[in-house]
Order: structure tokens, then C-alpha cells, then sequence
């Protein structure tokens, strides 16, 4: 699938305030579903380890406009994409001295 694949499937879908979503990317093919509360979380896309990946237990913007829920995808998204050399998203300096974490 790609991204805009799956966000129309998500926003189709329109997963509930207990659902954990999850989004995945194996070479440029991009993965979702809602693991139900009390499901393993597992990882794998059709059978294989995903090179990026994130659950989610943020509430999907359901009844906001196209442009909002496109907004918190693309930044779902861009947060999947660091776990595979994506641009840093951190706020702050790395060698920072007041020890925040993520």
C-alpha cells in the first residue's frame, strides 16, 4: 500500500479512542490495522519485519476535517519514518545539558 492508500483506509475505517493503530513500512510499501485492547502487539507485515514502525494510542481525529486528519497522519507518518534514518525529530539539541528524554 502507499501512504495515501492507507490514510484512506484508516480515515474509512475511522478507529476508535481504545483502538491502538498501527503503521509499518517494508521497502517503499507501507502496512496499518487497529490492535484491540488486550491484543499482542506484533509487528510483522505479512510475515516480514518492518523497516519502520509505530503503534499508536493517540485518538484518531474522527469528525475533524480531511485537511486535520491528513495533518496527524503526515506526522504519524514522519514519525515511523526516523526509526529508518528520516529526519531527526527531536526538539531539542542532542548534547543538550538538561537531560531530556524522549
Amino acid at each position: 500500500m502507499t501512504q495515501d492508500d492507507v490514510f484512506d483506509a484508516i480515515v474509512a475505517t475511522k478507529p476508535g479512542p481504545d483502538e491502538i493503530l498501527f503503521v509499518g513500512r517494508v521497502g517503499k510499501e507501507y502496512a496499518w490495522r487497529i490492535v484491540a485492547p488486550g491484543e499482542p502487539m506484533i509487528g510483522e507485515i505479512d510475515g516480514a519485519f518492518p523497516d519502520a514502525w509505530m503503534f499508536s494510542t493517540i485518538a484518531w481525529p474522527i469528525g475533524a476535517d480531511l485537511d486535520v486528519q491528513r495533518a496527524f497522519f503526515d506526522d504519524l507518518v514522519a514519525e515511523v519514518e526516523t526509526m529508518a534514518n528520516g529526519p531527526d525529530r527531536c526538539r531539542w539539541e542532542f548534547d543538550d545539558p538538561y537531560g531530556y528524554r524522549h
